[in-house]
């Protein structure tokens, strides 16, 4: 729900009835598929069949959905007009919502919030370079190998990280605290609108699933991972290649068992590029080793040693 992903939305409704005992809005018959959306979603409708400011209610939304499925009239021009005026990103529907098909809705859902993220995301300072954009990747011994490869980054690079890694949910807040301020990188545990941009490094939540929107936009659902591991890197991987595309790489640091080899065979497959932590420099190998033995790594060596490879390859590349 929009209000789960920490959206405050208000919907704008010009077909609304007015009940004038106690000036609350009923939605007309065939709108009951949007009144199911915004009940479920807790949107705070606006009609300016009310008496209402609206203005203030603008001011306080983060998202602005229109609904222009009938036409737009004089009444909804003025709303429009406002929310242009207080620069909100905003949605315009153009279609009646379904009655009671919760599959629909949910589909509904998901490309609203898609939609939504995008343009919350545009509405801030919005960086994403996909040529300097990497996902780590990691497990037991992973987070020492990944904070003395930032350790080794200069001050003046400008990358964007996905780190994932292996842990119990909580454990984030030590990674942050590992990795936050090591030469100028920001660390955050994800959330949903959050854009892989320079200087940035997201660290992909233990308990619940996350996703990547095209433009490096995290999207993180109400699911918890699938399989074995939490988080899984395969998965990770695969939606950092839909969201931010091959100009990238992907590199797997120390680590048990082979989770990230799926994920880094399909990356090369595409033409991305996959490094992996040298095998005698870490704490546990099998992971790289893994990665290793599919051919699909083009590099390999200490966590030092990549940091400064990255710098000569990445200067190469246009930006």
């Amino acid at each position: 729900m929009l209000h789960k992903r920490g959206f405050e939305t208000v919907v704008v409704e010009s077909l609304a009835e007015k009940d004038s005992a106690n000036e609350q809005l009923t939605p007309i018959p065939q709108h009951d598929g949007a009144a199911q959306f915004l009940d479920e979603n807790r949107a705070a409708v606006i009609s300016y069949f009310l008496v209402v400011d609206i203005e203030e209610a603008l001011a306080a939304a983060d998202v602005v959905i229109v609904d222009i499925s009938s036409g737009i009239d004089n009444g909804l021009e003025q709303v429009i007009a406002k929310t242009v005026e207080v620069n909100k990103p905003a949605l315009y529907l153009d279609d009646y919502l379904p009655v009671n098909t919760p599959s629909v809705m949910a589909d509904i859902e998901q490309r609203l919030t898609e939609k939504l993220l995008s343009l919350y995301a545009h509405q801030q300072d919005y960086l994403h370079v996909p040529q300097k954009t990497w996902l780590l990747a990691g497990s037991t011994g992973g987070p020492e190998a990944v904070k003395e490869f930032i350790e080794n980054l200069p001050a003046d690079s400008d990358y964007s990280f996905l780190y994932v890694q292996h842990i119990e949910p909580g454990f984030e807040k030590n990674l942050i605290a590992m990795f936050s301020k090591r030469n100028g990188y920001q660390a955050q545990v994800a959330r949903s609108g959050d854009v892989l941009t320079p200087k940035s490094i997201l660290v992909v939540p233990a308990n619940r699933q996350l996703r990547v929107l095209t433009g490096g936009i995290a999207i993180i659902e109400d699911a918890p991972w699938q399989g074995r591991f939490q988080p899984s890197i395969d998965a990770t991987a695969v939606s950092f290649a839909n969201g931010c595309g091959y100009d990238g790489g992907i590199i797997i640091f120390s680590g048990m068992d082979c989770d990230g080899t799926s994920g880094a065979k399909i990356y090369a497959s595409k033409g991305g590029r996959v490094w992996a932590q040298a095998p005698d420099t870490c704490v546990v190998n099998s992971m790289p080793e893994s990665v290793m033995k599919c051919g699909v790594v083009e590099y390999s060596a200490s966590p030092k040693e990549m940091a400064e490879q990255l710098i000569r390859s990445t200067d190469k590349s246009p930006t």
